[in-house]
């Protein structure tokens, strides 16, 4: 018979809370010793797991500083490794105070306007930090750049382009906050959002005018005011550009310019008016339904380049040098349509024709001249002028010879296209003489 078990101490837990469900099989009594002793604790509590962030994109993961010590703070001693949770790198970032999330702030339509667009992003100075994404991967412009403008500074800027192939945009992305103190970097070289521009005004003039054209366009933007690149810097940046650009306008005959213009020719009335092959692309001119059909037009082929004419003469300068003056004509759909509408608005008193004085030298010794006229505006007790272009010529020598065969093409293609007889009766007297002899002979 076995023991009574009436007298026995309950376990120390049953002095406490409620005893447990007793299981559905009896197991036989223990000793009372037994029902004494508690059960024993775990060896070792379980290390705590690590705590990712909740970025989809980016994550930072905090390692306790003691893993055996459950109460250790895990904010004191840490270590905070950077990666992204796609292409994890090996780079490590300095210890940051808080947890930061890489976010979306500016979309560029290519990597490289976006790596421009960083000096001009907050007014601070960015350096490239490092490439992330996986070895062995193209990294496609994936870059990180750390703030220079402080001292151990904990703001990053990272380059997201797009992992799409048919997409060519950019994120331009930050992370963590500005801190440290102020440092005495400098930038160096032009900024970035400047360079597009300065590259733009550097193809027809030189460093010294560029830089007045920029401090006068941003005399009211003291950010970019203050940015305006030296002479120094322009002259440079001029010098890189040609030399990049080698072989781009270094055209010296007519066989190189016909080779360029080859697909920008436009000959025939039906080329002009897009009508095609058949039969009708020789129709007579009519007002109203060849101006619905340019009206129509994509704005590429409204004002995409024309080609009318390439041409080359040997010409005797002032000096008796002999020279090759070669050139081409060439004008726009809806520019050139403006020679109809100045015959139909000054036929009555005579057409007036103008050649602007105002010449670009680009690269390669070319000069641009351009051929329209003028329009009047009245106005209550006064009145202005406002230039009208034709067309535009490109040659290599100035001469007379060269605008006599402008005034000659604009003046063949107008009956060609519009079968109107566009007769100059007043010129104007450019600073050239060349131009005055070139109207003697039209």
């Amino acid at each position: 018979m076995p023991p009574s078990t009436t007298n026995l101490p309950l376990p120390r837990y049953a002095r406490v809370h409620e005893p447990p469900p007793l299981p559905s099989i009896m197991p036989v009594a223990p000793s009372p010793a037994s029902l004494v002793v508690p059960p024993p604790l775990p060896e070792f509590l379980p290390t705590p797991p690590t705590v990712p962030t909740t970025s989809p994109t980016t994550a930072f993961y905090v390692q306790a500083s003691s893993a055996t010590d459950p109460n250790a703070d895990l904010t004191t001693g840490c270590t905070v490794e950077f990666a992204s949770s796609e292409d994890e790198d090996d780079s490590e970032a300095p210890c940051l105070n808080e947890k930061t999330l890489f976010v979306d702030r500016v979309e560029f339509a290519t990597t490289e306007a976006a790596r421009l667009g960083i000096d001009g992003y907050d007014g601070y100075l960015y350096s490239f930090a490092y490439n992330y994404g996986k070895r062995g991967d193209k990294m496609d412009g994936r870059s990180v750049y750390r703030c220079i403008s402080h001292d151990t500074c904990e703001n990053r800027i990272r380059l997201s382009p797009s992992r799409e192939e048919d997409v060519q945009t950019c994120w331009l992305q930050d992370a963590g906050a500005h801190t440290g103190a102020a440092t005495d970097a400098k930038k160096r070289g032009i900024p970035g959002f400047l360079l597009r521009e300065v590259d733009d005004i550097l193809l027809g003039c030189g460093p010294k005018k560029c830089r007045k054209i920029l401090l006068d366009r941003y005399i009211d933007v003291p950010s970019r005011y203050g940015s305006v690149p030296d002479e120094t810097q322009l002259k440079n940046r001029k010098s890189t550009l040609m030399k990049q650009r080698a072989g781009g306008w270094e055209i010296k005959n007519v066989a190189g310019l016909l080779e360029w213009t080859s697909m920008h020719l436009c000959t025939t009335k039906g080329e002009f008016f897009l009508r095609g092959s058949s039969s009708a692309s020789d129709a007579p001119f009519d007002w109203q339904r060849d101006f619905a059909v340019l009206d129509a037009m994509d704005k590429d082929l409204k004002h995409g380049t024309l080609v009318l004419e390439c041409f080359s003469h040997e010409v005797t300068l002032d000096d008796g040098k002999k020279a090759d003056c070669c050139g081409l004509i060439l004008t726009s759909r809806a520019i050139f349509w403006n020679v109809l509408k100045a015959y139909n608005g000054q036929n009555n008193d005579g057409v007036l024709g103008v050649t602007d004085g105002t010449y670009r030298l680009h690269f390669g010794g070319w000069t641009l001249v351009d051929f329209g006229t003028y329009t009047t505006h009245y106005e209550k007790k006064r009145y202005s002028k406002t230039f009208v272009p034709w067309a535009y010529m490109f040659v290599r020598t100035e001469h007379h010879v060269a605008y006599a065969t402008m005034f000659k093409v604009v003046r063949s293609f107008a009956s060609r296209f519009f079968e109107i007889n566009l007769v100059l009766s007043f010129g104007s007297l450019d600073r050239s003489q060349y131009i005055a002899s070139a109207y003697r002979e039209v």
